[in-house]
């Protein structure tokens, strides 16, 4: 059997870049920023935040460089230490 007609095109490779890109200062620079400002909330609402509903208080103010609680608890000022590592490793990807 014998086909004629259009002879086959050679296949191209794509050529790998023997060196890494590099990264983009802007875009280091925006990630930072906020990932700590997620952090700073995260620490302040969720941490100390959460420490105060499970005690049973009420949050009266929340911000990102404070936390008043109705209920003043050792349990409540411990809050923010105990989410901050955990959402780290969270948003990190760790398990």
């Amino acid at each position: 059997m014998r086909f004629e007609g259009v002879p086959m095109q050679p296949t191209t490779q794509l050529a790998i870049q023997p060196e890494p890109v590099p990264a983009d200062a802007l875009t280091i620079v925006g990630i930072a920023i906020i990932t700590y400002a997620l952090s700073t909330m995260l620490h302040e609402a969720v941490g100390h935040g959460g420490a105060c509903l499970i005690v049973g208080g009420h949050p009266n103010m929340v911000s990102t460089v404070a936390m008043d609680c109705s209920s003043e608890n050792r349990l409540v000022i411990a809050g923010g230490t105990i989410a901050l590592p955990r959402g780290l490793n969270s948003s990190c990807g760790f398990r």
